[in-house]
């Protein structure tokens, strides 16, 4: 008898979530130090309310300059969360955004979304920009090769569902704009820094040919941050040929590290192979020494 194990599923977990209602946040007071949030500037945050109709209160980062002399400002909630440890190595942040002009078009800057690390000295992984001037959406690694702009543009005013699927087991990160793909398979790191996630900051960035920040802002709402487990691996029993050995398929997400592992009682498992799953979503794996047994099983394990 030859047979697969199925992997049992396991849910999701919600690392943080919030819609920047009461009691929490109070509207017109700013957001950083409200329910742990921070800043590294005085001002250029807030607690709004009204941009999104019935949706009671938002996040705000521009409008109003920082009180020091600055280029940009950040406001983040800490969540020092490691996923590959936790076990929960697929996160995925979800934002409804909007930005909203500059009164003096002349000053138009951009906003972003970053993602650090928890080192003692955070680590910007990667980032995610929308300029407000020329309506265009890049990305930045931290490989210092600059801001890399996608094929696709964003409307002032516009309402936007945001969702960063970030893969800490394969180092590989998307964005999706509204259902639509604007960032697909980018690293999460270039340069070997620590793969886990301590904050997902909104950053206001003035623009670099003017002395000051335009009063252009980003409200958003509906702030989150949900950890799952790597897929469960799926094999495929392709064939036993005549000299017995047995042909299997193992499927996964790609670069998701699989161990194949086979038993005779479903009690005692022997490792078989644990490979990294490529760009074609699986691989194979003949075993040979099934030519012998009468009775073999295999299961996948998704593994560090």
């Amino acid at each position: 008898m030859i047979g697969v194990m199925p992997q049992a599923a396991t849910g999701p977990l919600e690392v943080f979530a919030t819609g920047f209602e009461l009691p929490e946040y109070v509207v017109g007071f700013t957001l950083a130090e409200q329910d742990g949030w921070v800043s590294d500037a005085i001002g250029g945050n807030q607690v709004f309310e009204g941009h999104f109709p019935e949706t009671g209160q938002h996040g705000l980062i521009g409008f109003s300059k920082p009180e020091e002399t600055t280029t940009s400002v950040s406001v983040w909630r800490p969540l020092n969360f490691d996923p590959v440890a936790a076990g929960y190595p697929v996160v995925t942040f979800t934002v409804v955004m909007s930005i909203v002009d500059s009164t003096n078009t002349l000053r138009r800057d951009s906003f972003r979304w970053s993602v650090y690390n928890t080192n003692s000295a955070p680590t910007r992984l990667f980032s995610l920009d929308f300029d407000n001037a020329t309506l265009s959406i890049a990305y930045l690694l931290d490989d210092d090769a600059g801001f890399v702009t996608v094929p696709f543009q964003f409307e002032r005013d516009g309402l936007y569902d945001l969702a960063i699927t970030m893969d800490f087991a394969t180092n590989q990160w998307n964005a999706r704009l509204n259902d639509q793909d604007v960032v697909t398979g980018q690293p999460i790191t270039t340069a070997g820094a620590a793969l886990h996630l301590g904050d997902v900051d909104a950053v206001w960035v003035r623009a670099a040919q003017n002395a000051e920040f335009g009063d252009n802002y980003m409200v958003f709402d509906d702030y989150r941050i949900v950890a799952a487990p790597a897929p469960a691996p799926r094999l495929v029993l392709v064939e036993r040929r005549v000299d017995g050995t047995v042909v299997i398929q193992v499927e996964g997400a790609v670069g998701q590290r699989i161990a194949l592992e086979a038993t005779e009682d479903l009690v005692t498992y022997t490792p078989l192979v644990t490979n990294s799953v490529p760009s074609s979503g699986s691989f194979p794996y003949e075993d040979t020494s099934a030519a012998s047994m009468v009775a073999r099983f295999y299961r996948g394990r998704s593994v560090p």
